[in-house]
């Protein structure tokens, strides 16, 4: 992608500084003085421009020049020396003024130039200063023309420091035989050097002699630092704006001026640029900031390992191009990534242009340090995915908004490095993967359902390895200690007086080791004795299962460093999310985002459909699909989600999920969004072939085939019950190419593939509900016709929805051909007859009557119950009562009728005449029995 100049870095605080303008020289003759006046008058009339302003004299029609050796005035030579002459005087006179000004204490004076800068009135900002104008390019014909001095051209960042001012071309005679020199801006005394030109020496004597600086708080490196970024930015705008800068900007006095602004801001102030600021390591480089490219000091060097990306492979690795930035007060340099070096040789980057950059970093050293003490290997490094071209008016130093900017994703280098803000609409969300690390050194990716099986398989597998372990580790102990025993040579027996000065628990339990029988000896110990004797096998017990462990810790972490031990696996989940350009509608490619060990916050944070800006990307590249770009994008520790607001307009950016038939596979115009599907189907074969790929084949209600083409066996993704033949399932994430027609439509199953009977998303439920119902419902019908013989004896076949296509796919493939006339003869076999049902069998023992829970001493009447007699009821008398223990077993009572014992009780009271003769008999207990009818009858 080309670098492209945003928009919204234009800044609107970097303003043109409002300093008087020198004119041209002045002399003492009558056309001098007019000419003076009506360049005083063209200047009153200019708008926005001072009229108070200090107008320095010089001479007339001089063309300063630095090339050339110098032309001393015309006259004669003691005229000339004694101009050298007062100069030497004038520069000792400084020196006494210096000297004495070391000893005095310096109040601070803000010089004009801060004072313009910091007043309340309205300042005019350096795009309206040049009427919109750009920065051009000139020959220098056309810059002579316009008024540019020849020793303004050719100025850049390496010469500027040592460029000096021929004073002859800006100052007069009279003014340079003053015994104190030449006083210019802010009352500072500017004595040339013996040859009649000014440099940065000069200027530092000059800032020294100018009133309210104190000499003893500035260095020459400081002033030569300033002196050359001054006279590069003044030069620039003469040379690139001479119709409104020419022989305007870089003059003595604009540079004085300029030293002593920057004194007041960093000296007198404390007000530190940004490059000191993060050099002395108290603000952070990673702001965005705004950098000038001041010179290109290599364009393929070898980098240290401090400095060069680990992460990124082969030569680049090694090699990159270093440039020196500036913020317009400091110079720093700057090693390139790929990407930017890349280019740079393209011309793409050049000296003199601004840049915008987020997240450098300040490598090569870890010690703060003043910007012109600063080590050679300190360098600062630029990323291309968060560096772009700045605007030509934007304000070096920070921005002001010190958030990184939001870029197109269609920019972005795969060799880039990190990503400072994107603005993003998340299409898709897959399922969680687990990558594992194998001791061979490869990774392998698994799903939810092969992970937690691999998970289990290791479990158990490191919990047998644990306990064989173990069990060795207990054997060596036992043998050490049936070995200590061995040693300690023949035993022998002690009598009570002896057994009785035993005190000691170590002396005790001694003693017993040794003893020829330890039970008598133990048995003559006193209470006293067994006790001290138990505290000291505990505490031997517990040294004993310490060391244990001490050494099963130890064979644990020695088994995990060997390859055949139970080594703990190395599993970290990532979670790959589908995302597009939120502002880039008309771009169709689509970007992975991965994030490892996402947590929980950000699993419920992030969904399908929403807009987010992400901050703080890694790039690197794409290994994934091929339709897809070449950059993925992986989140980092510094990564943080915003979410915000869809607008209305882009609703339709978004590409939601659906399930999508069988049938529109056969349509050759079907296109798939992102290249994914999600089907559901009914599970008819499963082709498995030794060294090929397992084919699952999907039908639906309309008898479409489709082939689900896995790149691994089955077993390993845990699919196995999932494919059996007669199954609904319902899969998502299948990669459809529509390039690879064949005899039956196919998709591939990948990693980012789910397979699942049970779908959690509501467009599949909906889907394979759909279809199960369908189903039964068919399978209804053919069962209802073959019971009531209206089936016909012809065979009955589906027609598909396109005969052509389907006949022209069952020839070119015999094998599913087969299997479907399986299945179309199996659906036309008639179903049994109906098997008579197995009347079930009741034990006699459960039909026994119900016998109250009583005693068999008490003798009352119990009622009889009319009723049916059950003749399979057995009989009781009180004897087997009796021998019983006279109660009811719970099984009888379990078996009771009660309703049956109401109705009696009714049927009794409403015929009291009924039976006259049974009246008299002796009543018997009431047994009712379990019948047909729910009846009873006295036994």
């Amino acid at each position: 992608p080309k670098i492209t100049e945003p928009k919204q870095f234009i800044s609107t605080s970097n303003v043109f500084p409002q300093w008087p303008h020198p004119m041209k020289p002045v002399h003492n003759s009558s056309d001098d003085r007019s000419h003076l006046n009506l360049s005083l008058t063209d200047s009153t009339q200019t708008p926005n421009q001072p009229i108070n302003a200090f107008v320095p004299p010089f001479k007339k029609k001089q063309q300063p020049s630095t090339n050339v050796p110098m032309v001393y005035p015309q006259g004669p030579v003691q005229h000339f020396s004694d101009l050298v002459s007062h100069i030497c005087c004038a520069r000792d006179m400084q020196e006494m003024r210096l000297r004495k000004k070391q000893r005095q204490k310096v109040k601070p004076q803000p010089g004009s130039l801060y004072l313009a800068k910091t007043a309340s009135s309205a300042r005019i900002p350096l795009r309206s200063a040049v009427q919109g104008k750009t920065p051009g390019t000139y020959a220098k014909e056309q810059l002579y023309v316009l008024g540019v001095v020849k020793s303004s051209l050719g100025i850049n960042s390496e010469n500027s420091e040592s460029f000096q001012f021929s004073c002859l071309d800006y100052f007069t005679k009279d003014c340079l035989l003053s015994e104190n020199g030449v006083q210019i801006a802010d009352g500072g005394w500017l004595v040339p050097a013996g040859n009649l030109r000014a440099g940065k020496e000069e200027f530092y004597r000059a800032l020294c002699d100018t009133s309210g600086v104190d000499p003893k708080l500035i260095s020459p490196e400081w002033v030569y630092n300033h002196y050359r970024w001054i006279i590069w930015k003044l030069a620039a705008l003469e040379v690139r704006f001479p119709e409104f800068f020419a022989c305007k900007c870089l003059t003595p006095e604009s540079v004085l001026l300029q030293l002593k602004y920057r004194y007041d801001v960093e000296i007198d102030k404390a007000q530190r640029p940004a490059i000191r600021k993060f050099m002395e390591r108290d603000d952070s480089p990673s702001k965005t900031l705004v950098l000038c490219i001041a010179r290109v000091l290599s364009q393929d060097t070898n980098l240290s390992n401090s400095c060069s990306n680990k992460n990124e492979p082969g030569e680049s690795k090694q090699r990159s191009a270093i440039i020196e930035v500036t913020d317009g007060w400091y110079g720093i340099k700057a090693f390139l990534d790929p990407a930017l070096t890349t280019l740079l040789r393209q011309g793409k980057l050049f000296t003199g242009q601004k840049i915008i950059t987020h997240g450098a970093e300040l490598v090569g050293s870890d010690d703060a340090c003043a910007p012109l003490e600063a080590p050679e290997s300190l360098m600062l490094k630029l990323s291309a995915n968060s560096t772009r071209p700045a605007a030509w008016f934007a304000k070096l130093g920070y921005f002001q908004d010190p958030r990184p900017f939001c870029l197109p994703l269609s920019s972005l280098y795969s060799e880039g490095g990190v990503v400072g803000c994107v603005d993003v609409l998340i299409q898709r969300i897959y399922p969680i993967q687990y990558m594992e690390k194998m001791v061979s050194g490869l990774y392998v990716f698994r799903n939810e359902r092969a992970e937690e099986k691999e998970a289990e398989k290791h479990s158990a597998k490191q919990q047998k390895s644990l306990e064989i372990l173990f069990a060795k580790i207990q054997a060596e102990f036992e043998q050490q200690e049936a070995y200590s025993t061995r040693r300690r040579g023949v035993r022998h027996s002690l009598n009570r007086k002896q057994i009785c000065t035993l005190q000691d628990g170590a002396e005790i339990y001694d003693a017993i080791q040794a003893e020829s029988d330890p039970g008598y000896l133990e048995s003559c110990l006193s209470n006293e004795q067994l006790r001290a004797l138990n505290q000291y096998r505990q505490t031997q017990n517990d040294k004993k299962q310490a060391q244990i462990q001490t050494e099963f810790r130890k064979a644990i972490e020695s088994s995990e460093q060997a390859a055949t031990g139970c080594a703990k696996r190395e599993v970290t989940p990532v979670w790959k999310i589908c995302i597009v350009d939120y502002k880039d509608q008309e771009s169709e490619k689509a970007y992975t985002l991965n994030i490892w060990r996402p947590l929980p916050d950000v699993l419920s944070l992030l969904k399908e459909g929403n807009r987010f800006k992400i901050y703080n990307l890694a790039a690197s590249q794409s290994k994934g699909k091929s339709d897809t770009a070449d950059v993925q994008l992986t989140a980092t520790k510094k990564t943080q989600f915003q979410q915000l607001q869809v607008s209305y307009m882009l609703v339709q950016t978004y590409i939601a999920r659906n399930a999508t038939s069988l049938d529109r596979f056969l349509d050759p115009t079907f296109t798939a969004p992102y290249g994914e599907v999600d089907v559901v189907g009914l599970v008819i074969s499963t082709y498995k072939k030794s060294g090929a790929a397992p084919v699952v084949y999907l039908s639906d209600e309309a008898h479409n085939v489709l082939a689900v083409k896995f790149w691994t066996d089955l077993g390993q993704l845990a699919l196995e019950e999932l494919t059996k033949p007669c199954t609904l399932i319902a899969a998502s994430n299948l990669r459809w190419r529509s390039e690879c027609m064949s005899g039956v439509p196919t998709v591939h199953a990948v990693d980012l593939s789910t397979i699942s009977s049970n779908p959690k998303e509501p467009h599949l439920q909906k889907t394979i509900r759909t279809l199960r119902q369908s189903i039964e419902v068919k399978l209804l019908t053919e069962i209802k016709l073959l019971r009531t013989g209206l089936e016909n004896t012809a065979p009955k076949c589906y027609i598909p929805n396109k005969p052509s296509l389907s006949a022209c796919r069952s020839e070119t493939d015999p094998k599913v051909c087969k299997q479907l006339q399986g299945l179309d003869y199996l659906s036309r076999v008639p179903s049994p007859p109906p098997i008579t049902p197995v009347r079930s069998f009741v034990s006699p023992y459960l039909q026994r009557a119900f016998c109250p829970p009583r005693s068999s001493s008490t003798h009352k009447a119990c009622t009889q119950v009319k009723g049916h007699k059950d003749e399979n009821t057995p009989r009781r008398d009180l004897k087997n009562a009796h021998r019983e223990g006279g109660f009811v077993a719970d099984e009888e009572l379990a078996l009771i009728n009660t309703q049956a014992l109401m109705l009696g009780l009714e049927q009794e009271k409403s015929d009291p005449q009924q039976e006259p003769d049974k009246t008299r008999q002796p009543q018997r207990s009431f047994r009712p029995s379990w019948n047909k009818g729910g009846g009873t009858r006295p036994s």
